[in-house]
């Protein structure tokens, strides 16, 4: 690993579904009985290698091993641990790759672990289970044998990532209550011997990832860490810990500089300007390499480079070039993986997005920056700043300040609106066969899925638009294309749609109309970074008001919001805030319907009281 020189590239993680899905695919394939286990693991050890090749094509420096996984890393980090519920005793010690889709899935006579999602994202992760009486031991270190599998001269270029004692430990359910401390402490040993074998095998440095460091911590939590840290370094051989944190601003950045590890990354894109301003106001220890989170691994959009050059000139007055690492804000395990299969975009659109792979490129430029000076990467930033202009300016991110909420006032040639006529083309397309099918469902000749009533809901929005092949992983081999709000969501369906592709046209059967509500739509798609996310959530309400209006005389609404609670980072500071303009777009399609059939709408999960109590 090239700490130590100008410009070094860190990635914290890269999409492991592959380019085409291949990842899905094989697991699918598998599960069905098609291939065997040693061609899963064959199919599988390919793909990794090719993801380490492909971020080393890239010029990254420093490439992580560990993120790929089979199913789930936090259930990876279960099996190693030996964390393995009761329920799964008769597995033990049989198939291991049996046990552990046995808990990703379930069997016949066990249910599944629950999902949950991790942090501030739409991706679900294997929630850990305590067990009475648990004693962690290292089961399995498949970080060690994911570094065996590469190519020798890529070795020293790798770095194992695994998630910390203290965000692992708060991940676990059902832990006795006072109780955390003395689990935590348990683990010690564990990630001891871990971090041994990896120094033993030649390995310099390890990423180590404490994202509920970004949580609410207090004086005491950092206390616990100190210890924590402070026995983890004490007994391992030479190796280095790189502390990783993510999803905003971390607490308390004084005393997070002050734990006794070799390098902290932090989140310079969703800090809101606090990372930068304490390393300002109290420097940055000079026996730690500092991690730059300079490049959104959450979102999909191009990086202000003019931006991020500003927050590193800022960041090289106090901490020299050599101890800084460029790498995204969070793993890019959140955004799919390449924009080179999206042909069909709107241009201007697809000028202005980065994936995994344009990201990786984005760094590479920063690098060459900090290694060369800023004239070298002039051209870049001069391209990057009229492409990220013509998006600012563009009609379709303008339509409401200029009072031009009908999509079809708009007219342009090359631009994003002029393909209206297009969108309402197949907007209207969408109606009939959605209805079609919804016809042929009462019939019970097809089952109908809550992705194609999102798609079909998208294709009636203008400013919201769905990829070819932009998947991410959701949770396990479940992978979806999150659609993009890339303007001011306004509604684009011609009005007679509805009226000549009706329900009670197609079929007797009584139908209860449901469509995904305001803040659910946000919280599942790539959303824009330009505006505040209460008023994009305010657009999506008025415009499923419009459909919603049409919809009413068929018969009784429902607008579903299963997912209130997640559509930001939410601080507990930030929660009152937050929930009412939540509820503000909540309401918005209920609006004006004294004289209306809507019934009601429905949180879908459970735990709604505060919502329920502003709403």
């Amino acid at each position: 690993m090239s700490v130590g020189n100008k410009g070094v590239v860190a990635n914290l993680g890269y999409p492991r579904i592959g380019e085409h899905c291949q990842w899905k695919e094989v697991l699918e394939q598998f599960w069905a009985g098609h291939i065997s286990q040693s061609e899963l693991h064959r199919t599988m050890r390919a793909l990794r290698l090719q993801h380490i090749n492909k971020q080393a094509a890239a010029g990254v420096g420093i490439i992580p091993v560990g993120d790929f996984s089979l199913y789930d890393h936090v259930l990876d980090h279960s099996i190693a641990f030996g964390l393995i519920p009761e329920r799964y005793s008769s597995l033990r010690g049989a198939d291991s790759l049996h046990l552990y889709y046995a808990m990703a899935k379930g069997t016949e006579h066990s249910a599944a672990c629950e999902t949950a999602s991790w942090f501030d994202t739409n991706y679900h992760y294997v929630v850990p289970e305590w067990v009475k009486g648990f004693t962690p031991q290292l089961c399995r270190n498949h970080w060690l044998e994911h570094i065996q599998e590469a190519p020798a001269p890529l070795r020293a270029a790798l770095r194992p990532v695994m998630i910390g004692p203290y965000s692992f430990t708060k991940l676990i359910k059902g832990l006795p209550g006072g109780q955390f401390e003395s689990v935590l402490r348990s683990f010690i040993p564990v990630y001891a011997e871990l971090l041994d074998q990896l120094s033993t095998s030649g390995i310099e440095w390890v990423q180590i990832d404490e994202p509920a460091l970004s949580q609410n911590m207090n004086r005491v939590d950092y206390e616990l860490l100190q210890d924590i840290y402070g026995a983890l370094g004490s007994s391992t051989r030479g190796i280095k810990l790189m502390l990783q944190t993510y999803f905003g601003a971390a607490s308390e950045p004084a005393r997070l500089f002050q734990l006794p590890v070799d390098g902290i990354g932090l989140d310079f894109v969703h800090d809101q300007g606090v990372h930068g301003k304490a390393i300002a106001e109290l420097g940055f220890p000079q026996d730690k390499v500092l991690g730059v989170g300079i490049v959104d691994g959450s979102n999909i959009w191009r990086t202000d480079l003019s931006v991020a050059w500003a927050v590193l000139d800022g960041l090289i007055r106090t901490v020299p070039a050599e101890r800084l690492l460029l790498q995204p804000s969070c793993s890019l395990l959140h955004v799919p993986v390449t924009l080179r299969n999206e042909s069909k975009l709107p241009h201007l659109v697809r000028l202005s997005l980065a994936f995994a792979d344009e990201k990786l490129a984005e760094l590479a430029v920063l690098s060459r920056g900090l290694r060369e000076g800023r004239r070298s990467i002039a051209l870049d930033m001069s391209d990057n700043a009229l492409t990220l202009q013509a998006l600012a300016e563009s009609p379709s991110r303008n339509r409401i300040a200029s009072g031009l909420e009908d999509a079809s006032q708009h007219i342009g040639i090359g631009s994003i609106p002029s393909r209206l006529f297009e969108e309402q083309q197949h907007a209207q397309e969408m109606t009939g066969q959605y209805f079609g099918r919804l016809a042929r469902a009462a019939d019970g000749q097809e089952a109908l899925d809550s992705g194609s009533l999102l798609e079909w809901l998208g294709r009636q929005l203008d400013g919201y638009l769905f990829t070819a092949n932009g998947w991410t992983q959701r949770t396990g081999a479940s992978c979806v294309k999150q659609p993009i709000i890339y303007g001011d969501i306004v509604r684009i369906a011609p009005t007679d749609t509805l009226e000549t592709n009706t329900p009670p046209a197609l079929t007797s059967t009584l139908f209860k109309g449901m469509l995904t509500g305001p803040l659910t739509m946000l919280r599942g798609a790539f959303t824009r970074t330009d505006i505040p996310q209460h008023e994009t959530a305010i657009q999506l309400a008025i415009a499923i008001h419009s459909i919603v209006k049409q919809f009413d005389s068929y018969g009784s609404m429902r607008a579903d919001e299963p997912k209130p609670r997640g559509v930001t980072s939410i601080k507990l500071g930030n929660w009152d805030t937050y929930l009412h303009w939540g509820a503000e777009a909540f309401l918005q399609d209920s609006s004006d319907k004294r004289d209306s059939k809507l019934s009601h709408k429905k949180l879908q999960q459970h735990g709604f009281a505060a919502e329920v109590r502003v709403i």
